[in-house]
């Protein structure tokens, strides 16, 4: 596409390609050699001979003033490329980004000459095109001079150049294109794609998403907005690689015909159900105490749920917080009773005691709560042990009964400031489509629905995409996405023990998280940490490093531990000058060369042997140090077009392929879920 790189000291692309003038001269010269062979005393043979010289010399002239005038027009519109879903390329050891160069330093060399002010008529359309775009925008679409100035054949050269913004030289600079790919083994040091909307994010995704669902691989996408587009693309790729029937598709904003996940439904250890309900409360440094009371409350309720077999999920706790005293005669009656039947009397006791009583009055008082009669039981039995040590009641303490109980004693006004924060957050999830998404028993309508277990995910190699509906319910979003990534920690976790003990071949997953730092928090620090040596390749996508830091609540710390656990970095266009930052201060500076011309002159006013003055002029050349990429390089990035650095010090300039519609997915998001999810009628539903 672009020239090759020159052998000379300073390259001089930006000039006239006046070896086209040359080219002409050898031409016309091997006419006249051939017409006229006797002006240059030759016989035929030896004019054809001299002709085909001048010829090859001309055709070698011309492709060189080709390459000049290649290499200018270059710098404004690059030729478009497309791809289907089956036409994306495929490979297990390489992950294919698109078309580019690796950027070196003879690259940050042309970017200077064209930042020169005498060189900005190589960047600017020439006054005829501008005259064409102002007569197309006088002109209704349907007139024909409108059309025909708007055609993209390469028969007009006055076609509109492509809408894609920035600047497009920074793509043109390079000596040719070709295939872009790094290494599968390198994911597993995750990947960072920052870049500002609208840019090419989503489209990226869909190219490395593409590429996972056709390798077989295990993949979890999460999309904090729920982009019909991308779950097209998903769509398309597992339809291409014969995989639909492994696709698991859930979007809150289409409970209906939805998919279903708990994020609660399962753990490795009891204690993490609180970790994940607590993740959704406000990250303000205010709460931290608060945050801590609550979740002491939510594991009290989750190991009472769980001992009593009840579904964990956020519908329950969410009930039984508020309703301590219920919890607490439900627990004592399902659990505590059937294996100690000895407290029975003791309760009866208590009871009959009370029911004996009379008011001032001399009438019997009202009937004691039967939560106040656990609570004097509970007190009766501490009493009896503190006096009698031989009597043997560890189990009281071996139990959650005994935390159960404090709390509900607690004052209920202090108590439900304390677990007051939880109840946004656990509102929208049980409230709405939420209920039955996220928060359902087994015996729920939608039981016609799949339901995501990440356990299954990963083993049986599923295609999971969680839209999460964001604009619409943010706190849900964020409640979910945080409870899902802790519950991936666990999964992850467990099924590296198992792989561990059994010797059996590792689980690989391939995590794509949109705008991640909707749904960010500290395990997902632990994920990047562990989780790459068991085999899950995270690819998160954000917009700035201020949305990361942000999504932490403002723990600059967390941040900084998140961005050195993503090795390999993609930087689309951003609009901020630290985010591009994170990029330049990791890139070293080059040497460029600058040619400048010298003159001097000195007189001799003596006038030695007629001479009275010496004149000389000096082309020199000098170094200038100089950053291999500047802030403004990476704020003014064309849509679709990136810089990779990967690998430690490689970097590569990039544009990624128009996506080409192949027809393999429904055109809306319900009808596309509804094939997905695979939803059978019940009999019992009202159509």
């Amino acid at each position: 596409m672009q020239p090759a790189k020159t052998k000379h000291t300073v390259e001089m692309w930006l000039r006239k390609p006046v070896e086209v003038y040359s080219s002409i001269v050898f031409c016309l010269s091997g006419y006249v050699v051939v017409e006229y062979p006797g002006l240059f005393l030759l016989n035929p043979q030896q004019a054809s001979v001299a002709a085909g010289l001048l010829l090859i010399a001309s055709f070698y002239r011309g492709y060189q003033g080709y390459q000049v005038y290649r290499y200018q027009r270059g710098l404004l519109s690059l030729s478009t490329f497309s791809m289907s879903t089956k036409e994306v390329p495929l490979s297990k050891k390489w992950l294919y980004l698109g078309k580019g160069f690796r950027w070196q330093a003879h690259h940050s060399q042309r970017l200077y000459f064209i930042n020169q002010i005498k060189n900005e008529a190589y960047i600017i359309p020439n006054k005829l095109y501008r005259l064409a775009r102002k007569a197309e925008q006088s002109l209704p679409p349907s007139h024909w001079l409108h059309r025909l100035l708007h055609s993209q054949s390469r028969l007009n050269p006055l076609r509109p150049l492509p809408d894609i913004g920035g600047k497009p030289w920074l793509h043109g600079v390079g000596n040719h294109e070709e295939t872009i790919r790094i290494p599968q083994h390198q994911r597993n040091g995750h990947i960072l794609v920052l870049g500002t909307t609208r840019v090419g994010k989503t489209r990226l995704a869909s190219i490395l998403i593409n590429q996972d669902i056709r390798n077989g691989e295990a993949v979890i996408v999460l999309d904090p907005k729920g982009d019909l587009e991308l779950m097209r693309d998903i769509y398309s790729a597992a339809n291409a690689a014969n995989r639909l029937d492994d696709v698991y598709c859930l979007h809150a904003g289409f409970s209906e015909v939805s998919a279903r996940y708990n994020p609660l439904a399962t753990f490795s250890d009891i204690s993490e159900v609180a970790t994940r309900v607590v993740s959704g409360m406000s990250s303000s440094s205010g709460d931290d105490v608060f945050k801590d009371f609550a979740w002491k409350y939510v594991n009290i309720v989750a190991h009472c749920l769980f001992e009593m077999g009840r579904p964990l999920n956020y519908k329950n706790i969410a009930f039984f917080v508020t309703h301590l005293d219920d919890l607490l005669v439900a627990y004592m009656t399902t659990v505590v009773l059937p294996q100690y039947p000895e407290i029975q009397p003791i309760l009866d006791r208590i009871q009959s005691a009370h029911s004996a009583k009379l008011d001032k009055k001399g009438n019997p008082v009202s009937p004691m709560q039967q939560a106040d009669v656990i609570k004097e039981c509970i007190n009766t039995l501490l009493e009896q042990h503190s006096q009698n040590k031989e009597n043997d009641q560890s189990w009281l303490f071996s139990t959650i009964l005994l935390s159960l109980q404090d709390a509900a004693n607690m004052n209920k006004e202090y108590y439900d400031k304390i677990t007051a924060s939880l109840s946004p957050a656990l509102d929208k999830i049980n409230q709405g489509s939420g209920a039955s998404l996220f928060s359902f028993d087994d015996d729920s309508t939608h039981l016609h629905n799949k339901e995501i277990n990440l356990m299954e995910v990963i083993k049986e190699r599923k295609i999971v995409y969680i839209g999460l509906d964001a604009m619409s319910n943010k706190v849900l979003a964020q409640a979910v996405g945080k409870a899902l990534i802790a519950d991936l920690v666990s999964t992850v976790g467990r099924l590296y023990k198992q792989s561990s003990t059994n010797q059996s071949a590792p689980h690989s997953l391939c995590l794509h998280a949109d705008e991640f730092s909707d749904i960010i928090e500290s395990q997902f620090v632990t994920l990047l940490n562990k989780a790459g040596g068991a085999g899950v390749k995270v690819i998160a996508y954000s917009q700035t490093l201020q949305d990361i830091e942000s999504g932490f609540g403002g723990n600059h710390a967390l941040a900084k531990m998140t961005e050195g656990n993503l090795n390999t970095l993609i930087m689309l266009r951003v609009k901020n000058r630290e985010t591009a930052e994170l990029l330049i201060n990791q890139l070293p500076s080059v040497d460029i060369l600058t040619p400048s011309q010298v003159s001097r002159v000195s007189d001799t006013p003596q006038g030695v042997d007629g001479v009275y003055f010496h004149t000389s002029n000096e082309d020199r050349v000098e170094r200038v140090s100089v950053p291999m990429l500047s802030v403004n390089d990476i704020v003014s990035l064309p849509k679709g077009q990136a810089f990779v650095f990967v690998n430690g010090g490689e970097l590569y300039k990039i544009r990624m392929p128009l996506p080409k519609n192949d027809n393999l997915a429904p055109n809306d998001m319900e009808t596309l879920m509804q094939s997905v999810n695979r939803l059978t009628v019940n009999a019992n539903t009202p159509s």
